[in-house]
């Protein structure tokens, strides 16, 4: 797990190229039933890729700072990814298969990391010994929902104050989405909220969209 505290950057479009080499897409995907989804990478570079796949459990989903966690930490993981390794050629395709292993009842959030690492001769090593990819360079972390069946997700919320803001608590079983968000000296446009993770915001008032409805959060 020491290559993941490496990374340096989590993917913000559609596809990224990490170092001029490695497209990744999508950027993010939803799982909401039993099917498996891919990711597509392509080599575009000139030389061989070697790719180290992994996937962590994001435990507070929203917070800014994301805080990850190994599935082999995980007590019940949702999701697996397949294949751990992979080597891609020049101008190479090749697909990343995430299965879902269970059916939430509450939406979870996962990065499926792609990291790139670089392959170099060790200096004195044996003649009869092949160079590894031994080392790192910058990955990216796809966002993955792990959802509820469509008929089992639920979109509520509320609101408590605080101190000199508020927290926003998801009461339902999937994530609450608040778009165009305006508050006084908060920068914020977009705030998620997830069950079972509370989100404080330091503000006492704002205004946003919400399921394509007008919505008004203040404190009195």
């Amino acid at each position: 797990m020491k290559t993941l505290a490496l990374l340096g950057g989590l993917l913000s479009a559609g596809q990224v190229l990490a170092e001029g080499a490695l497209m990744v897409l999508p950027a993010s995907l939803a799982i909401s039933d039993s099917q498996p989804r891919t990711v597509s990478v392509r080599n575009v570079g000139d030389a061989p890729l070697y790719l180290n796949i992994d996937v962590m459990k994001v435990s507070n989903p929203g917070a800014q700072t994301e805080q990850r966690v190994p599935l082999s930490e995980v007590a019940t993981p949702g999701i697996i990814a397949n294949p751990g390794k992979m080597t891609l050629g020049p101008n190479q395709s090749r697909k990343i298969t995430l299965t879902p292993l269970i059916e939430p009842k509450k939406e979870a959030v996962y990065r499926l990391y792609i990291v790139p690492v670089r392959s170099f001769d060790i200096e004195n090593a044996p003649a009869n010994k092949i160079s590894a990819p031994v080392s790192l360079s910058i990955g990216y972390g796809v966002l993955v929902r792990h959802q509820p069946v469509a008929g089992q997700q639920i979109k509520t919320w509320q609101a408590i104050c605080s101190g000199k803001g508020m927290t926003l608590t998801n009461t339902g079983t999937a994530r609450v989405l608040f778009t165009q968000v305006r508050a006084v000296g908060n920068v914020e446009t977009k705030i998620a909220i997830f069950p079972d993770t509370p989100l404080w915001i330091g503000v006492k008032e704002f205004s946003a969209q919400m399921e394509g409805n007008g919505v008004v959060v203040k404190c009195v």
